[in-house]
């Protein structure tokens, strides 16, 4: 099935208490990731993170999607709606019509289960990071250089063929004392099941994080709460209707004494606030034949930000995916979103959303995708947007058969925007390029050892938020 054309989901975060938890209670969203920028590369196994941060993406830890499901959430879906289980509690990435992405690292471990009780499978797993870093700001105009040691143990447990779920903390310290050592949670729930021509899927995310960010140049702790269903219907053999609603709620007041008053509009104080969106989507997608599919999309929600603004939206746009050749394939989307706003000075403003992803297998072990992506959502900052634009290539090449090499690069470009002003006047502007590379060594059956090195730099218009970053790191993972 052609899922990534399904998708049109917009996320938000929330603000009160009550709100988080029918979120945890009431799944009502297929998935998401964790708004705001990270410094530091992400925990193996933590929100789906790899072993070796995402190639060509200037911020690998995060980064909204502009309500798109994410490839690896709908793999899990569909893998267990058709009841085909996973081996090792990670996704595949997939392209359009549900096929493997050409650029997947060989970490899949056998399926058999460390424990088994009927229908009830356990898979452990774990990993150990190390990182040194320059350059990570702990507030603006302040840098540190610091090691890291990050400790991820974690479980996946298979509920008979249909759903999922895993649950990993991360323990990571600081040699920094400016930083303050953190526990980082993760759970993710999936579930999918065909009855008749239809498949239902349902998805429960929920992330504690405390982590330093581009956006505030400090160390903020995040709660983010995110829930999905979708309902999706084969009319024939090449025409399909999805339905998904969303809900997307995200807190850092009371979350912490991390969270300071950081820059904003004009150098003025800018509050770190809560905020929260709901969203509904109808997709049509059709396919044309083997080579080519395509598709509209339209959806409706609203985002409440507290102590900001209050806005209705609405995003419509067509996706095509087109695979030529068993080597060439391309997912692109495009379109347009409105937001007006119920309550603030500015006028209803069209922005443009679009997002493409185009792989090449260039020879049987080598290949390179390009990806583009432009959304919009609720900034952390009280009474702003931000806009982001971000732009990558990425080269994989197997190596020996077993060792997996990535190199990346990526641009990013993040505009926050006052919606006290009429026109959304831009408060801030930031443009960051980045540079990884990779080795993923399999060994043992079970473990994977992984090396890479990050360079990133960051340019913004506000005093205090620009910074050059240099990441070397090392990860050893065993998943069973």
């Amino acid at each position: 099935m052609y899922l990534d054309g399904r998708s049109r989901l917009r996320l938000g975060a929330a603000s009160n208490r009550l709100c988080r938890w029918l979120a945890v209670l009431f799944p009502a969203t297929l998935v998401g990731s964790v708004s705001g920028q990270s410094y530091l590369a992400p925990a193996p196994g933590f929100q789906g993170a790899p072993a070796v941060p995402s190639m060509g993406n200037v911020t690998p830890a995060s980064g909204a999607n502009n309500g798109q499901f994410s490839s690896q959430t709908l793999n899990q879906i569909d893998q267990q709606a058709n009841g085909t289980p996973e081996s090792n509690g990670q996704a595949t990435p997939t392209t359009e019509g549900g096929k493997e992405a050409t650029a997947t690292a060989p970490l899949a471990a056998p399926f058999d289960a460390m424990a088994s009780w009927g229908a009830v499978h356990v898979h452990p797993h774990a990993s150990y990071q190390f990182l040194y870093a320059t350059g990570i700001h702990n507030q603006p105009g302040s840098e540190a250089d610091s090691f890291t040691h990050t400790v991820s143990p974690g479980v996946s447990v298979v509920l008979g063929p249909h759903v999922s779920m895993d649950y990993t903390p991360s323990f990571r310290f600081y040699s920094e004392k400016d930083f303050h050592d953190t526990v980082d949670h993760s759970f993710d729930f999936h579930a999918g099941y065909n009855v008749g021509d239809w498949m239902l899927g349902l998805s429960q995310t929920f992330a504690i994080t405390d982590q330093p960010m581009v956006e505030t140049s400090s160390q903020v702790k995040q709660q983010t709460y995110q829930t999905g269903l979708l309902a999706s219907y084969n009319m024939s053999d090449k025409a399909t209707l999805a339905t998904t609603a969303s809900m997307r709620i995200e807190s850092t007041s009371g979350a912490g004494t991390t969270n300071i008053f950081v820059g904003g509009t004009n150098g003025a104080a800018a509050q770190l606030t809560d905020s929260q969106d709901y969203d509904v989507a109808e997709n049509f997608d059709y396919k044309f034949n083997e080579k080519l599919s395509g598709g509209l999309s339209a959806s409706f929600g609203y985002t409440d930000q507290a102590g900001g603004f209050r806005s209705l939206n609405e995003s419509f746009s067509l996706h095509v995916g087109w695979r030529p050749t068993s080597k060439l394939s391309a997912v692109v989307s495009g379109g347009f979103e409105q937001q007006s706003f119920l309550d603030s000075k500015s006028s209803s403003a069209w922005n443009p959303v679009y997002s493409a992803t185009i792989g090449y297998q260039m020879f049987e072990h080598t290949a390179l995708s390009l990806f583009a992506n432009r959304s919009s959502q609720a900034s952390i900052f009280s009474g702003q947007l931000s806009q982001n634009t971000s732009l990558g290539v990425n080269l994989q090449q197997r190596l020996l058969e077993k060792m997996q090499l990535s190199l990346g690069f990526g641009y990013n470009q993040v505009d926050f925007q006052s919606t006290s002003t009429a026109d959304l006047s831009t408060s801030r502007s930031d443009e960051s390029t980045s540079f990884t590379a990779g080795l993923v060594v399999p060994f043992l059956t079970r473990c994977s050892f992984s090396a890479f090195y990050q360079y990133t730099q960051n340019s913004s218009s506000e005093k205090g938020f620009s910074y050059d970053s240099s990441q070397v790191g090392a990860t050893l993972s065993w998943s069973y």
